[in-house]
This record gives C-alpha cells, sequence and structure tokens, in this order.
C-alpha cells in the first residue's frame, strides 16, 4: 500500500512537496475508511480539489514519471530526459529534481528515491523498516562505485557494476532477480493511472482487464448496465497484430534477465460492441442488436468503460488507482459509487487505494474524513501547492467543509480577492 510520496522540482511543483494516506487524526469511519496494516494506519482514499490549471494533473504526472523511470531507466528510450523541472525560475532549471516513495509490501516499510540533474542518477537510496529502519543501498554520485550495499544488498556487488549514470541500481537489481527489488518493481506494477492519456487507452487497459480475468466481464457489465439501462452485453474482440517486442538491455546480460521487469510492446486490435434488446409495438423483445461501442455509446459511458475495469482489477488484486478527474463526464452518483467501491470491506478484499482529483466539491459533504481530502493551489508564480485539509486548525469532523471551501477558507479555488 502507499504510505507517502514525496517529490520536488518537477513541473509546476517548485519546492519538496508531500502527499499521505497515512490517517492523521480522528475517528470517523475508522472501520470503513480505513485499514491497518503492520504498524500503519492508512486511508483507502483521498481525493484532491483544485482549480483549473493549479496543477493537479501534474500531482499524477509525478507519480507516473516514478514509475515510469523505475521502469524504463535501463532503456535507451530517454525515460530520465522525460522528467521536467519547473521551468519559471532560472535556478531551478539546474536545480536537482528529487522523487521519494514510502510503500507498504505486506508488513515491511520501504523507503525507495532518487535524485536527478542534467538527465543523470545523481543519488539513490533504499531503505526497509520492519521493527527499526535499516539502509539497503545507498548511491551518493552516478558512479556505481558510490553504490553502499548493506543487508540483503551486501551481495550484490556485480549487479551494481552494470549500473550506469542513468540507469537506478532498482531496476537493474530486479532485472537480475534481486527478490526485494522485484518486489518493489511489481509493487509499482500495480498503480495504474487513468485520465492522463488519450481516452481510447485507458478503454484499451479495461479491456486488457477482461482479457487477463475473464471473470471481470459480469461485474463490469453489471455498471454499465446501471449506468445505461438499454445495455444487455457487450463483446470484445481482440486481434494481435504484432508480435511482442521486448528491448534487450544495454548490458548484454540478456539470459539473466528477469523479463517481467521490462516493458513490452504490444500492438491489439479490439473490436468492442454492446447488445441491445429490440422491442415490438406491444414491449415485447423480439431480437437483440449489437452496436459499435464507440459510435453509439454517450461519452459518460465511455468514460464508465475506461474506468471501471481498472478499477475492479485492483480492488480484486490490490494496488493502487490514480484518476485524473475522476467526475469528467460521470454523473455525480457514479462518482460517489466509484468512490465507495474501494471505502468499503466486502468490495475491497485487498485494501486497494484510489486517489483522484475532482471539481465536483459536493463531494466535500459526502462520507469521507477529514484526512482524505486535499488541495492543489497554484500562486502568481505559476509554484503549485499541496496541501491537506488537516493542515488547517480548528476544522472538526461536523465542520460544514462544502461552505467554507467555497467561501475560500481552504484557498484552491478560481476566483480569489472578490472574485471576478
Amino acid at each position: 500500500m502507499l504510505v507517502r510520496f514525496e517529490y520536488e522540482n518537477f513541473k509546476s511543483f517548485k519546492d519538496n512537496t508531500e502527499f499521505s494516506m497515512e490517517c492523521v487524526k480522528g475517528g470517523e469511519l475508522k472501520e470503513i475508511n480505513t485499514v491497518s496494516v503492520g504498524n500503519k494506519e492508512l486511508v483507502k482514499s483521498a481525493i484532491i480539489f483544485g482549480p483549473n490549471a493549479s496543477g493537479k494533473s501534474n500531482f499524477f504526472k509525478a507519480l507516473y514519471a516514478m514509475k515510469n523511470m523505475i521502469k524504463l531507466s535501463v532503456l535507451s528510450m530517454g525515460a530520465i530526459n522525460s522528467i521536467e523541472p519547473y521551468i519559471f525560475c532560472t535556478d531551478n532549471c539546474n536545480k536537482i529534481i528529487k522523487f521519494e516513495i514510502e510503500i507498504l509490501i505486506k508488513d515491511i516499510t520501504y523507503i525507495y528515491g532518487f535524485k536527478v540533474l542534467d538527465g543523470i542518477i545523481k543519488e539513490e537510496w533504499l531503505k526497509k523498516n520492519k521493527q527499526r529502519e535499516v539502509n539497503l543501498f545507498y548511491r551518493k554520485s552516478s558512479d556505481y562505485k558510490d553504490i553502499e550495499l548493506y543487508g540483503e544488498f551486501k551481495s550484490e556487488e556485480k549487479i551494481k557494476q552494470r549500473v550506469a549514470t542513468t540507469s537506478l541500481m532498482l531496476t537493474v537489481s530486479a532485472m537480475l532477480n534481486n527478490p526485494i527489488a522485484m518486489e518493489i518493481i511489481n509493487w509499482f506494477d500495480k498503480i495504474e493511472f487513468i485520465g492522463l492519456g488519450s481516452e481510447s487507452l485507458d478503454l484499451q487497459k479495461s479491456i486488457m482487464c477482461i482479457e487477463e480475468d475473464l471473470e471481470l466481464k459480469s461485474e463490469i457489465l453489471k455498471h454499465l448496465s446501471n449506468a445505461d439501462f438499454g445495455i444487455e452485453d457487450f463483446n470484445c474482440d481482440i486481434e494481435t497484430v504484432d508480435e511482442k517486442q521486448i528491448q534487450s538491455d544495454e548490458f548484454g546480460i540478456n539470459k539473466s534477465i528477469n523479463k517481467d521487469v521490462m516493458i513490452g510492446i504490444e500492438r491489439k486490435s479490439v473490436s468492442l460492441t454492446t447488445s441491445h434488446n429490440v422491442y415490438d409495438n406491444d414491449k415485447n423483445i423480439v431480437s437483440t442488436i449489437d452496436l459499435p461501442f464507440m459510435e453509439y455509446q454517450s461519452n459518460g459511458t465511455k468514460k464508465l468503460f475506461a474506468i471501471i475495469g481498472t478499477m475492479l482489477k485492483t480492488l480484486k488484486n490490490g494496488g493502487v488507482v490514480a484518476i485524473d478527474e475522476i467526475d469528467s463526464k460521470l454523473h455525480p452518483t457514479l462518482v460517489r459509487m466509484l468512490i465507495r467501491l474501494f471505502n468499503s470491506i466486502d468490495k475491497n478484499p485487498s485494501n486497494a487505494q484510489l486517489i483522484c482529483s475532482s471539481h465536483d466539491v459536493l463531494l466535500l459533504d459526502e462520507k469521507i474524513r477529514r484526512d482524505q481530502i486535499w488541495f492543489v493551489d497554484k500562486d502568481e508564480y505559476a509554484v503549485s501547492e499541496l496541501y491537506a485539509l488537516t493542515d488547517f486548525l480548528g476544522v472538526r469532523k461536523d465542520s460544514k467543509l462544502l461552505k467554507r471551501y467555497l467561501l475560500g477558507v481552504f484557498n484552491a479555488v478560481p476566483f480569489k480577492k472578490g472574485g471576478i
């Protein structure tokens, strides 16, 4: 599970920024909206509010950039060059970009991070904490010779020699089957992003979830039917166009690579249709008709389909779903239904987590804890700031959050100092 995510000097976030899923205070909705794992008590979902162009999407892009870097740092695909600093200050263009994450795997906490400057890894570290915090490795420069190994990594001297200045020690270790590195990489594999790319890509993800687990189809159909009563069934025809291509590494060690760590490129042709009943004048069902999904379905139904497959897969298997603008094109009741799936005991047996942004401020009056609410605001220098509702004093569990937010008490609203 995700405990904490920290980053600095990334896109519109100039300063060090910390996001946390740890419970802060308050006993409200504890049995439903929180979970205890090891020595941590975490919330199952978090919602980020803020005006347009405040930096909400950049928060998700920061988390995605960290995952992308971890998955692709050994490939010659320029993953490290796609990490962009805050560009509206001359000093920051030459300032280190930092990412750090704290995660729970079983009952062990891992803290992993790295720093980047000018397309080079400048620092990297991995720690674990079960009963006490210990170092696993620490890299104090871009040179592999400056990687210090401890504990379970003490015997990995041969691995560190394969770490390039643009590669992460964690990625190389996972490729060469270090158990802890593989566990962490597998954890990152379970972070799913929705809303950062095109809707067609999100639809494809949902369809791939069905291909991997056919049992999900009935659950997806149930949710689609609740949103559009005319849908009786749907069908996905998936064909592979090109064979899966996995790029070889740069170190000539293909025989010992754990292929599961690598990113494959697979082109698939997908035909998606929905089945609808056809009635006679007496409203009797006389036949069914299959219609092309993209041509005949509403934007809201398309958005729901793009979300629901990935969400149900994560609810079943565990992991994190990160959704930018969960309320876009969806009716408010559907948004609440999706969030409640995570804030649930029976629907969320694997303690999956949801992080989403929304403009639906009425969610502030829903059954949600104070430590599940976050805000993003941007100042006149185009600097984004992420902060929690719990940062404000005097906010009680019975406070009228919606009214106070609309009055600008928590900032993160479009119009300030007199309005329009």
